[in-house]
């Protein structure tokens, strides 16, 4: 292509041609259709325990002034939410809907929608923004062909659609990486204190989003410490300024977001210690997070042909020796290579930073190819460009579409509510999987609370905080249960020790334990109990003595059976490529087995 068209495509600030204006309305409008589907799910109960927990760290914010309960979402979206919870408080008080804070927090308790809603529409909004900055970076950069394949891609990836549904930090860390990415480019091309400045103040804000996007500190001073001045050669004095620009305005803009940092560090060290050694729970897999992260979850997130194309486009950045395009792996390359220092844990959406690049990979990888298919007959090529588009993305459109469809389905969580109401006395005593505490709930199991009795006795010197009040208060009506909280059925797990990983609690080689409590009931998760070969399934001997003292007297199966819950951790991609769209009935969710013990 001559250089006239080369402009014509790439040209910095001129008008869109007419079909890639087109062509560019299409892939935001699929991209936003496949993280609206779905948006409400589990909602009036709140299924993803992540999401709660940052509500309730932006409650801790509006009521203290900006310092957090804990310190492991990060200040930006938490904050966020806490100046819109207090605009709604302020509403709802306006019109008679809340009296004081504590109704405000008891009615949230009872029905979260709104909030969780307004949350949830806020990350779909980052979302839409990083697949049409995508287009416009690979536009600016490249061509326009590489700014829509890369949107494209980015907008049907079932990784990014799922991640889009939460209020959670991921996805806007993720737009913000992307931004971070063409300041690093300035600071290369342009070599300017304000350059510096920009990049610094975009990684304080990265930071302050997700605490983990402090890898990303060694792809800005790397660019710093590579690039020239301006007559090309090299010079102390302006590289010394210039850092100093950059780090200066890193750290204040990472104090003015995240001040309590700073001025209360001694928890924030004792939070992220804590978050550390509780995502020792999630451990038990057979390969490294690396391994995880680069052959499952980009692989199956994207699609394997997708996940090739992203290969090959780094190898033509790498071949071309393309400053830009060596920046922009850069990016990966620093997270992949350091994830296993600082992640214990095999959590999908920690790849979120850098989906938007990766997707950029994929789209300067297939250009390649629909370059040549053009070259090779105009109608032919651009027939042939068609079908080998729908072959790319088939297999991450539909993987998107049947998420939405089963979030939107029958939940056995709920099933199992119902029926425990229903058929379980009220007091019963009772023992459920997948909490970490009785009135910490989980997205794995059903959604039933502990008697008042119970929460007077365990929050007995607690309930002088809003939360356990306004809990006390909000399931006043509803059925209680004396409920035994665990993580895992198959240990004897004690919540007075400060232990996170379940290797530290004996592990139980029969039921006696519960017997020995007075348990009743017995509620197991598929979610919560993992098969062997993993560390904490449950022993044989476990199981016989399950199956001789309590008697199955109810389980709730789901359509498709998934191996672990695809909200938290990672997704089962063979169980989701089972799932049959607009499947009359449908349910979803793990298989929930209630347990009674035998006369």
């Amino acid at each position: 292509m001559g250089e006239k068209q080369n402009r014509n495509l790439r040209g910095p600030g001129g008008n869109m041609r007419k079909y890639d204006r087109i062509a560019m309305v299409g892939v935001l409008s699929l991209g936003l259709f496949l993280r609206l589907w779905g948006i409400g799910f589990g909602l009036p109960r709140v299924q993803h325990a992540d999401e709660t927990a940052l509500i309730y760290t932006a409650f801790s914010m509006a009521a203290e002034g900006g310092r957090p309960n804990v310190y492991v979402h990060g200040t930006v979206y938490p904050s966020i939410i806490a100046v819109f919870s207090g605009l709604y408080f302020l509403w709802g008080r306006l019109v008679g809907w809340f009296s004081d804070p504590s109704v405000f927090l008891v009615s949230f308790i009872k029905d979260p929608t709104v909030i969780v809603m307004f949350g949830r529409s806020l990350t779909v909004f980052f979302a839409l923004a990083s697949v049409w900055l995508v287009y416009r970076v690979g536009r600016q950069l490249f061509n326009a062909r590489v700014g829509l394949l890369s949107s494209l891609f980015l907008a049907v990836s079932v990784l990014h659609v799922k991640e889009s549904h939460y209020v959670k930090p991921d996805v806007l860390l993720g737009f913000v990486v992307l931004l971070l990415f063409l300041a690093c480019l300035f600071v290369s091309q342009k070599r300017e204190l304000k350059h510096s400045a920009l990049a610094g103040i975009l990684l304080g804000v990265a930071v302050a989003v997700k605490f983990s996007a402090l890898i990303f500190f060694v792809n800005v001073l790397v660019v710093h410490l590579l690039s020239t001045n301006r007559k090309g050669g090299f010079s102390w004095v302006q590289l010394s300024r210039r850092l100093v620009v950059f780090l200066a305005t890193f750290l204040s803009t990472f104090f003015v977001v995240s001040p309590y940092t700073f001025l209360d560090f001694r928890s924030f060290a004792k939070n992220v210690a804590w978050f550390g050694n509780t995502l020792a729970l999630l451990e038990g897999k057979p390969h490294s997070p690396l391994w995880y992260y680069l052959f499952e979850y980009l692989w199956e997130g994207f699609g394997k042909a997708i996940w090739v194309l992203a290969f090959l486009g780094g190898v033509r950045f790498l071949k071309g020796k393309r400053r830009e395009g060596i920046i922009l792996l850069s990016f990966p390359v620093v997270f992949l290579l350091s994830v296993d220092f600082w992640s214990k844990a095999h959590v999908q959406r920690y790849i979120l930073p850098i989906v938007p690049l990766f997707a950029l990979l994929a789209g300067w990888g297939a250009e390649w190819f629909f370059v040549r298919l053009w070259w090779l007959h105009r109608r032919v090529g651009a027939l042939l460009a068609v079908l080998l588009l729908l072959v790319l993305v088939w297999q991450p459109l539909m993987r998107s579409l049947k998420f939405d469809f089963m979030i939107t389905r029958q939940q056995t969580g709920e099933l199992s509510t119902a029926w425990i109401k229903d058929n379980v006395a009220s007091g019963s005593r009772v023992a459920i999987d997948g909490r970490l505490r009785p009135y910490f709930f989980s997205g794995s199991g059903p959604y039933i609370f502990p008697s008042g009795e119970q929460l007077t006795r365990e929050l007995g010197d607690l309930t002088f905080r809003p939360y356990y009040r306004a809990l006390k208060e909000a399931t006043r009506r509803e059925p209680g249960y004396e409920i035994l909280g665990t993580p895992n059925l198959g240990f004897a797990y004690d919540v007075t020790r400060e232990a996170w990983d379940l290797s530290a609690f004996p592990k139980l080689s029969s039921v006696d334990y519960y017997l020995e409590q007075g348990v009743e009931y017995i509620v197991m998760s598929s979610w919560a109990n993992p098969q062997p070969p993993h560390r904490y399934a449950w022993s044989d001997e476990f199981r016989k003595s399950l199956e001789e003292q309590y008697e199955l007297i109810k389980r709730f199966e789901p359509s498709v059976e998934f191996a672990d819950d695809p909200h938290i951790v990672r997704m089962d991609y063979a169980a989701l490529d089972r799932v049959t769209l607009f499947q009359r009935p449908a349910v979803f969710g793990p298989t929930i087995s209630v347990y009674r013990r035998k006369s």
